[in-house]
């Protein structure tokens, strides 16, 4: 053999070169099996390598149509729009037939879940035209196909001998009480009505809005119906909610006409994620999605306020679902049963604190539901029970609205909860379930001198933060009686209850900047419902007021 290192001849046993005297190193010859230990390590290792490819498959999987962590569920939601809306278009959809548009909804959500955009198990529901999804996030979705046709007020229709009085009022002193009329309590209920319909309506609430004003109620139509607006239910005698309804992922949902934008899906993240509102493409607008609210808004751990005491109407379509009952009568209806009814809406309402619950069944037409709701509220006004007033309206207007419309599933009214209450007296001292109190006296708008004269007070020197004026006005609630109030004492730093006569319509010296907020309200008696406010530090500024914000006029009186 020859040196590695020199090149020259040495001996094959050597270890060694006798020429430049460096080490000899051999291959090892013929080195048998492998340790038993060394090939249990091996096995292992590939049965971890496999076992992690295999998790990763599915990891990659949960992430691609579970919860989207990394680009996140909004991300996917805007990724989802985009998508629709390239797939979706007007021209597209307006061209199609009915056949031809489900066909395309199916693939564009095909291709959504092949995106990781959409969970698996989408269905569509020939009832209400609407196909059904969750988002990737966990949010309720859908594409409604229904066309909502926002029908105008048909007028009246005959009924036996009795003359239906037309939806569309004439704006005539005949028709509209020039008096303000109070009901038989001698209190002036409050009203908000949600009006969510389209502008085909509009002008029948205006008309509507003076009529009921007219029957002795405050009324207050809202036009721009929000997600915002059912968390603000604070407290109202009667909230009508107007808008159309359908079914949602099989249950009753409210449509709002309130359009998605990125910054409110993020406002909206926590009632998304609990499936408290859906995420909906309405057939003419899928390239802004609209928002609806479901039964689980009012339910346990909502955000929607409190609902005490009010009286809820609704007359939207499918409020208490879609089914046949034309069976189920022959004569008197039976008030308070379900009937196989779907009462989410209902029960999660009067979870939170509603007096009463009334809706329809199935589809119902515009001019009866607005005109039986009408007429019970000329009853109410006039201090009879809800069960009274429902069963007066029908016997004018008929037990459902077969006679307004043709159709096989006619609409029906039915209440429940408290189907004996009545828009009775509110009781001062009431602590609400928002955390308000309700208080009972007179609001009047007062200037400082004058209230230094009432108390006999002094006024040299005298000023307030703020306008420094003897003749600065401010807002008072001067109560029935003496009552305890709440609020927080600036010295000494606590917070305190004690009896009050008087109660200062505002926060803080500020906010007495408003008073022409109450101005209206100037000698009227009401009952009011008022949170926690604070009590001056110097008690002979207004003596012994106590000062709080955030009042709710719940009934008008004189």
């Amino acid at each position: 053999m020859y040196c590695p290192h020199c090149g020259k001849s040495i001996p094959d046993s050597a270890t060694f070169c006798g020429h430049c005297g460096k080490s000899i190193t051999r291959a090892p010859q013929n080195p048998g099996p492998a340790p038993q230990r060394t090939r249990r390590v091996v096995r292992l290792l590939a049965v971890a390598v496999a076992v992690l490819l295999l998790a990763g498959v599915g990891v990659t999987a949960w992430l691609t149509h579970g919860f989207g962590l990394f680009d996140g569920g909004i991300k996917k939601i805007e990724r989802m729009d985009t998508l629709v809306r390239s797939s979706l278009t007007p021209e597209a959809m307006s061209a199609a037939s009915q056949d031809q548009q489900v066909a395309l909804v199916q693939q564009t959500l095909d291709e959504a879940y092949a995106q990781g955009l959409i969970q698996d198990g989408y269905y569509f529901d020939p009832e209400v035209q609407m196909y059904n999804f969750v988002y990737a996030n966990g949010a309720i979705g859908g594409v409604d196909l229904r066309v909502y046709d926002d029908e105008s007020f048909n007028g009246g229709a005959a009924i036996g001998t009795v003359a239906v009085v037309p939806a569309v009022l004439a704006p005539d002193a005949a028709l509209i009480p020039q008096a303000q009329a109070l009901n038989a309590d001698g209190i002036r209920p409050n009203m908000l009505v949600l009006d969510a319909f389209g502008s085909k309506r509009d002008s029948t609430y205006d008309t509507y809005k003076q009529y009921w004003e007219g029957l002795g109620f405050e009324v207050i139509l809202d036009k721009d119906v929000t997600v915002d607006d059912f968390t603000r239910f604070p407290v109202y005698d009667v909230v009508l909610i107007s808008m159309h309804g359908t079914m949602c992922h099989r249950h009753p949902a409210l449509c709002l006409r309130q359009e998605s934008s990125g910054d409110l899906d993020k406002k909206y993240k926590k009632e998304l994620d609990e499936q408290r509102i859906a995420r909906i493409y309405c057939n003419g607008y899928f390239a802004a999605p609209r928002y609806y609210v479901l039964p689980a808004f009012f339910g346990e751990r909502s955000s929607s306020g409190s609902l005490d005491g009010t009286m809820v109407f609704s007359e939207s379509c499918d409020f208490l679902g879609s089914h046949d009952i034309i069976g189920w009568f022959t004569g008197d209806q039976a008030l308070g049963g379900d009937r196989d009814l779907k009462t989410e809406f209902p029960d999660a309402m009067l979870g939170a604190g509603a007096k009463s619950v009334q809706g329809f069944v199935n589809s119902v037409s515009a001019s009866y539901c607005i005109s039986l709701i009408t007429y019970e509220l000329y009853d109410l006004r006039d201090g009879f029970m809800l069960y009274q007033a429902l069963t007066f309206a029908q016997e004018h207007y008929g037990s459902d609205d077969s006679q307004y419309h043709d159709t096989d599933w006619p609409a029906r009214a039915f209440a429940y909860g408290d189907t004996d209450a009545s828009l009775g007296r509110p009781v001062p001292g009431t602590k609400l379930q928002n955390g308000t109190v309700v208080y009972a006296g007179t609001i009047e708008v007062v200037t400082v001198s004058k209230r230094l004269e009432e108390v006999g007070a002094g006024d040299s020197g005298y000023t307030i933060f703020g306008p420094t004026a003897l003749d600065h006005e401010y807002a008072i609630l001067v109560l029935d009686e003496p009552a305890k109030a709440t609020g927080w004492s600036y010295g000494p730093y606590a917070d305190i209850t004690r009896d009050v006569s008087s109660i200062c319509l505002g926060n803080d010296w500020g906010s007495l900047t408003s008073v022409d907020l109450w101005r209206e309200f100037d000698g009227k008696h009401v009952y009011i419902a008022l949170g926690d406010g604070s009590f001056p530090s110097d008690v002979s500024g207004i003596l012994y007021d106590v000062y709080m914000g955030k009042g709710i006029i719940m009934r008008v009186i004189d």
